[in-house]
């Protein structure tokens, strides 16, 4: 008997999320808009709040994530809710909105309507229906309870749309008919008392806003920094929130790359500087700075000078004593340290950059010896001043832009409690950057930056130099990918002709221009067109978000954070909660990866762009490290907001030491495994 209570009682428990859940119903639907601009509205229908987290919105066959752009995942009784394809973009589209806003992502909402649903975290559909046609304006439902899903309860909005408030037809029994015609009035001698009109609806008035938790930025840059101070200073290195709402820095970090870390707190208002001395010491020759946030996520890096990231071609310059790098434009941040820093003799800790040129010292002539005979014996030539400094290190004369006075005391920085600063060895210990290997190329007058080589016309002849991220065989046999600090791009060879490469080999590549499924590549003759310059170490990826690519993104290494919300076994649908996209699995790999949906973790790969869309090319299974589904979601921080780009900071940390693990195993195994194969044939008689 008590086993058939204890049955029961579960029964009744398990019963419950689904009912409280099934309040929950789509009201309004915005396919009209266009893509980035569509929305869904819910509406929570019954007496009590529902929590949303790990919901997902059902469309074309895929699930597509939720994340919180404004306010939080519950979602309060009779309260509506937004589902946005942009969530910022619908926030802009409606600046007066202050209600519930989830951002999601999915390719278009057809305005002759498609399938869509909401599922709960277990992944029960709680609504699924196919919407009607709705060109023009948003569709409306005039029932929320109503289970009906035809032109009886769901018909057009007369005018434009209605989110987060009642709709137009709230209440109404019938549709509007599609034309009224107008009657001739007919002359009559009826005397009877006229029907009393019924009177329409009242409709129900939206529900009292929800109070909207304060938004931060989290545009914050490294914008200058002195890591070669003059005699009697202190290493700095200036802070700036590039963003329009303040930075929250409370649990920040500054790091440098031996790893000392030193600990931030305040508000840092926007178009605000911070300085912070570094907890450990600038290496002057070169180093990585960070910046992290209190979940240890990377806001900003910069590497400078011989620091080896595996892109040191695009490093930041160094300085000399008393001089400092800065942003030749505040707050402004490319795809290249390189470009975007430059050495200033005018250093401005605390306010807008002001990019000064530095003089480069002189060496003094040499003062000629008087010949001791009467005969003029010709002078020897004054020794010439000092070179100028590298183009690529002397700054642009541009001044800085930007507001702002600093952050006062609103902001503090402080050592980390109980930390030793990490040691950094001597300078002397440090070897200055070797020279850049296009000085030892073969026809380096002719050696193009990838960005050029894939703007090349087609058949152009080109030649590259770059460094190796994908390997042949990896994700085809006839081609491998090289980049450099402007870009990456494919390196096919139709016969397979290659010459033994390694991930961080440095390769000249000779070849013409072509095309596949416009992604452009070099097409080498055979491996006499490629030479391997100089080994390195397997490159790192470069974690970034989806929605941040860009076209100069397309065949260069990265990986991204988020989970898996749909596919077929052989490829699937990621999303990191800014966008989705599409990570296409190497041959043969559908037998050996079918991520459920659901799983979290970090997906690394070559990004190619399609269209408007992107691919992921991940090389091997070590770019795949998915976590259980099972993994508890993070808690809601101080505002009760749930985290927007948190969810994966705990898979971050594992799936990075995870790979890079990897990478150097593999690394270390392919050169043990040449040593051997050399031993064996030197031995051989």
């Amino acid at each position: 008997m008590l086993a058939k209570l204890s049955t029961l009682a579960g029964a009744v428990l398990l019963a419950i999320p689904t009912a409280v859940s099934a309040q929950v119903v789509i009201t309004e639907i915005g396919a009209y808009e266009t893509t980035d601009h569509e929305w869904v509205e819910i509406y929570n229908t019954g007496g009590s709040g529902v929590d949303l987290t790990g919901w997902k919105f059902w469309e074309n066959a895929t699930n597509h994530g939720l994340t919180v752009q404004q306010g939080d995942f519950n979602i309060p009784a009779n309260t509506y809710a937004i589902i946005a394809q942009k969530a910022d973009v619908f926030l802009a589209d409606h600046p007066g909105f202050s209600g519930i806003v989830l951002d999601s992502s999915w390719g278009t909402l057809k305005e002759s309507g498609e399938e869509i649903g909401l599922k709960d975290n277990a992944g029960n559909f709680i609504e699924q229906f196919t919407y009607l046609p709705a060109p023009a304006t948003s569709l409306e439902r005039a029932h929320a309870t109503l289970t009906d899903y035809t032109a009886t309860n769901w018909w057009p909005n007369a005018s434009g749309s209605t989110p987060g408030q009642a709709n137009s037809n709230a209440g109404a029994t019938a549709p509007p008919p599609a034309t009224t015609p107008t009657l001739t009035p007919t002359p009559t001698t009826d005397t009877s008392v006229a029907a009393t009109p019924t009177p329409l609806p009242t409709p129900t008035p939206p529900p009292d806003p929800t109070p909207v938790p304060q938004r931060y930025s989290r545009s914050v840059v490294i914008n200058e920094f002195c890591a070669d101070p003059a005699s009697g200073q202190k290493e700095w290195v200036e802070l700036y929130n590039a963003g329009t709402l303040p930075a929250k820095l409370d649990g920040w970090k500054l790091m440098e790359g031996a790893g000392a870390k030193k600990t931030i707190s305040g508000e840092l208002p926007a178009g605000g500087f911070l300085i912070v001395e570094p907890a450990g010491s600038l290496n002057n020759d070169g180093d990585h700075i960070l910046v992290l946030d209190e979940g240890n996520v990377v806001i900003n890096e910069v590497s400078y000078g011989n620091w080896n990231d595996a892109h040191i071609a695009d490093n930041a310059p160094t300085g000399e004593s008393g001089q400092s790098v800065a942003r030749r434009r505040d707050g402004a941040v490319t795809n290249s340290s390189l470009a975007d820093f430059a050495v200033t003799a005018n250093m401005t800790p605390g306010a807008p950059n002001a990019i000064a040129t530095p003089t480069p010292a002189s060496t003094p002539a040499a003062t000629p010896t008087p010949s001791p005979t009467a005969t003029p014996t010709p002078l020897p030539s004054p020794t010439p001043n000092a070179p100028p400094l590298p183009a690529s290190t002397i700054a642009g004369t541009s001044a800085g832009s930007g507001s702002g006075t600093g952050s006062g005391a609103a902001v503090s920085a402080s050592p980390s409690p109980n930390k030793t600063p990490t040691p950094i060895a001597s300078p002397q210990a440090s070897p200055k950057p070797s020279p850049s290997p296009r000085g030892t190329v073969r026809g380096s007058g002719r050696v193009s930056p990838v960005s050029a080589v894939r703007a090349a016309a087609v058949n152009a002849a080109r030649t590259a130099v770059g460094t190796v991220i994908a390997l042949p065989g990896q994700i085809g046999k006839q081609f491998f990918y090289l980049a450099d600090e402007t870009g990456g791009m494919q390196v096919y060879q139709y016969r397979s002709d290659f010459p033994p490469l390694a991930l961080g080999d440095t390769v000249e590549v000779s070849g013409t221009v072509s095309r596949i499924q416009d992604e452009p590549r070099l097409k080498a003759k055979d491996a006499s067109a490629i030479r391997v310059i100089s080994s390195g170490t397997p490159p790192l990826m470069r974690t970034c978000q989806i929605a941040e690519l860009t076209p100069t993104s397309s065949g260069t290494l990265v990986q991204v954070v988020g989970e898996v919300t749909g596919g077929d076994g052989k490829n699937f649908t990621f999303d990191d909660g800014s966008s989705e996209i599409t990570v296409a699995l190497w041959s043969n790999a559908g037998n050996e990866v079918r991520p459920p949906v659901g799983q979290r973790g970090v997906v690394a790969g070559i990004a190619l762009a399609q269209g408007d869309t992107w691919r992921l090319r991940p090389r091997d299974t070590n770019d795949l490290t998915l976590q259980s589904s099972g993994d508890p979601s993070p808690s809601p921080d101080e505002n009760g907001s749930a985290p927007v780009r948190k969810n994966y900071v705990l898979p971050t940390a594992v799936a990075l030491g995870v790979m890079i693990a990897a990478g150097t195993a593999r690394y270390l195994q392919r050169r043990r495994a040449s040593a051997n194969t050399s031993k064996s044939s030197a031995t051989k008689p």
